[in-house]
């Protein structure tokens, strides 16, 4: 069945091609419900005419209950002298929290050019983080002009806050979306015309001494119905009758001529960014139709998802075996000690939450090594069925691909190109050591402090090892800010539950930082932290769909975290002296 919203849009582009005059409504919807005069003003910069019949007695209710149309430029700022000179902060709170679990909105504005910058935070504790890395960027794209003066003052966030509030009345979409409204309201502050001159975005591109055409071609009206192509990978060739596009509506633009569109989904509730979108602005007459030039690749990715990275963070290795045994001939370096040998590995440096479980890693990214020689010696492996039965004496421990059990009682642990050895005397592990040695060429790194997020410290007079998460533990404390939480002893808050009808409440939380936060703690479990494991299992139930209980729990989790950062598993001591069992 072809949409009709769709049809009518290509109906539309046949009949009013570009040149024809444009309907005031559309460019007021276009500009963020701008005033009249700086619609026309845009309009008349970049080229459009519009019919005037469709200006006279033009009436935006939505502007009445924001007053959009009065406050862009009506506040008055210092007269710098050059860009950067003075630059104006303000933070506001908001309420309920926004999209990705966001409290508050930091807005800057620069009084020379008055450009706009806007930034959504989860606690008052990422504001200086924020504006550190903002600093970074501004650095790095104006070639080190210097700040002169930074303040905080409330203008530079009343009208972007007022121009967002028009957008969510006018538009009707959740208000959990407001910190998409607040960025979609600097980006058109910026393209607006002041004092029937230059717009900022002009001002700010001269004074980076960068080419600039003044464009507003296109935008589309806020909230619009949005057709996104899906990507091939979404596809299901098996399903023909399936749609080829999701329905959803606009609520951001990227770029300085608006390749990259950010499309709220409401069936799926999440926001994507696309370049091969679709728009239906509305039924009416419009001197702007939709760009055909837009490279339509299907490139489409969700938003705070890095792209090359898995769900977890971790990196896919760029070439992996299966079955360990059977790529022999190239190897991976191997190190050693007299209990355990380890190096840090690139692919888990960073990794907040690494995409397989302790208990079966079997993935390993291969280094081509040269082989010395050929040996009839022993070599570790699982057998390989109907093969060469010098593979015999090694044994596979059952379920655990990463691990390698010798009958004299040896242990090899494999993760990507990382090898820890152990066995119950330094000779043995020299032994396996040196088998090694003969057949591949490989580096040994000595005594392991850290391995995947887990260090360990050895007591060799109390006979132990004692292995945690600290350094990894500060880390997620860190990258949530929950610093400055205050400790406490329990896990899992007192008397708190999650309620039976959970998946019908408000979604409080994107859904991928919230997985990047249980992906993180479940790391942390499954490592040292088996008295978190509880907490974890409730909060991961909640990957697709967390609510505000779930985050009820995360703080307190985290709480806990805080106090008890230090906390591992020790293994051995002196009166189990043959064996590593916990204690």
């Amino acid at each position: 069945m072809i949409d009709f919203e769709l049809l009518v849009l290509f109906l539309r582009e046949a009949i009013h091609p570009k040149g024809s005059k444009a309907d005031f409504a559309i460019m007021h919807e276009r500009l963020a419900h701008a005033g009249k005069e700086k619609v026309i003003q845009a309009c008349r910069k970049a080229g459009i005419v519009i019919e005037k019949s469709t200006v006279e007695g033009f009436l935006c209710e939505a502007c009445y209950f924001a007053k959009a149309d009065t406050i862009i430029s009506r506040d008055s700022l210092a007269r710098p002298t050059r860009f950067l000179d003075i630059v104006f902060w303000d933070m506001i709170e908001h309420n309920p929290p926004g999209y990705g679990g966001a409290r508050y909105s930091l807005h800057g504005i620069d009084a020379f050019t008055r450009f706009y910058w806007t930034m959504s935070a989860i606690t008052k504790g990422q504001a200086y983080k924020l504006l550190r890395g903002w600093k970074r960027q501004v650095d790095a794209s104006s070639g080190g002009i210097p700040i002169a003066t930074m303040a905080f003052d409330n203008a530079a966030g009343r009208t972007l806050l007022t121009i967002a509030r028009a957008i969510c009345l006018y538009t009707k979409l959740p208000a959990m979306l407001w910190p998409h409204y607040m960025s979609m309201a600097a980006y058109v502050a910026n393209l607006i015309p002041t004092g029937g001159k230059e717009s900022p975005l002009e001002r700010l591109m001269t004074a980076l001494n960068l080419p600039y055409k003044y464009d507003i071609s296109h935008l589309h009206a806020w909230g619009c119905t949005a057709y996104v192509t899906k990507p091939k990978e979404k596809i299901v060739r098996s399903e023909k009758m399936a749609p080829r596009a999701w329905k959803g509506h606009l609520v951001g633009i990227e770029g300085l001529h608006g390749h990259i569109f950010k499309i709220w989904l409401p069936d799926q509730e999440i926001v994507v960014r696309a370049r091969d979108v679709r728009f239906v602005d509305r039924a009416g007459p419009s001197a702007i139709v939709d760009d055909p030039s837009i490279e339509f690749e299907a490139r489409l990715e969700e938003e705070e998802r890095d792209q090359g990275s898995l769900r977890g963070g971790s990196e896919r290795p760029k070439g992996t075996l299966r079955t360990f045994p059977y790529q022999i001939p190239r190897l991976i370096k191997a190190k050693r000690h007299d209990a355990l040998s380890r190096r840090n590995s690139p692919s888990a440096d960073g990794t907040y939450a690494p995409s397989w479980p302790a208990s079966t890693l079997s993935s390993a990214s291969i280094e081509s090594q040269r082989r010395k020689r050929r040996s009839s010696e022993e070599i570790w492996g699982t057998e390989p069925i109907r093969r060469s039965k010098r593979f015999a004496r090694a044994n596979l421990a059952a379920q655990k691909l990463c691990l390698y059990r010798h009958a004299d009682g040896s242990l090899l642990v494999l993760y990507v190109d990382n090898i820890l050895l152990a066995a119950p005397t330094k000779a043995q592990i020299d032994e396996k050591a040196a088998i090694l040695d003969a057949l591949y060429e490989v580096k040994h790194l000595g005594k392991p402090q850290e391995f995947l997020r887990l260090e360990f410290e050895r007591d060799r007079e109390a006979k132990t090892i004692r292995v945690h998460q600290t350094a990894f533990t500060k880390k997620i404390l860190d990258m949530f800010d929950a610093d400055d939480l205050k400790p406490t002893k329990t896990p899992w808050p007192s008397r708190h539950t999650i309620p039976h009808d959970w998946k019908e409440a408000e979604i409080a939380m994107e859904r991928t930082m919230w997985q990047k936060r249980t992906g993180s703690l479940n790391w942390l479990a499954l490592g040292s932290r088996p008295d978190i494991t509880y907490s974890v299992k409730k909060l991961s139930e909640a990957n697709c769909h967390l609510t505000h209980a779930h985050l009820v729990a995360l703080k307190h989790l985290l709480r806990y975290l805080r106090g008890t950062h230090s906390l591992g598993i020790t293994l051995g001591g002196a009166a189990y002296s043959t064996d590593l069992q916990l204690r």
